[in-house]
């Protein structure tokens, strides 16, 4: 056996660790931004809370589009 190859359970447990990771750290991002954005842009607690959730979403979902890739890649 090979020496330098890892297991495909640490492959997949490495990239299930970097999934998460990414989705707390973008749903941060996008929380805070929507956050900023909202507070300058609207006026209303609906508007803002609404801004503030899409910003939360969209990061959330570039975390999880940049893990899919890495799931698809072969190594």
């Amino acid at each position: 056996m090979d020496s330098t190859k890892m297991p495909s359970e640490l492959i997949m447990s490495a990239k299930w660790d970097k999934l998460i990771e990414r989705v707390l750290l973008n749903a941060g991002y996008g929380l805070f931004v929507g956050m900023a954005a909202s507070f300058v842009l609207t006026r209303g607690f609906a508007y803002r809370f609404a801004m503030t959730t899409f910003g939360m979403g969209v990061g959330v979902g570039v975390a999880c589009e940049r893990s899919s890739a890495d799931f698809r890649k072969e190594e």
